[in-house]
């Protein structure tokens, strides 16, 4: 399941004050959750545009929907990293440039 950008989180600090914060990537999400305050709080704003594995588009509009979209794509991957079900492991590494299906050497 991969997050459609721009995603915006509410933060609430120690005090609790709050300030909306935007994300445009991943990497942008990532650098701010590993360098949260464990003393915050976050609230997602919703609606949440996410792709799952099948490449739908999906629209989440709260914690539930979202916990069962997990759920979901926790479901669909089986553990090998061929999310999409054609024989690859999806991470780019396996030298199939054209998605063939056929792995070329170096």
């Amino acid at each position: 399941m991969d997050i459609a950008y721009p995603l915006t989180i509410t933060y609430f600090d120690a005090s609790g004050a709050s300030t909306q914060v935007p994300f445009a990537d991943d990497n942008a999400l990532y650098a701010f959750l590993s360098n949260l305050d464990p003393s915050a709080a976050l609230e997602i704003n919703y609606p949440v545009t996410v792709v799952d594995a099948t490449g739908a588009s999906v629209t989440i509009h709260n914690n539930d929907e979202l916990e069962t979209a997990i759920e979901t794509a926790a479901l669909a991957c089986n553990g090998d990293g061929d999310n999409n079900g054609d024989g690859d492991d999806d991470d780019d590494n396996d030298n199939d440039n054209d998605n063939d299906g056929k792995v070329t050497g170096h």
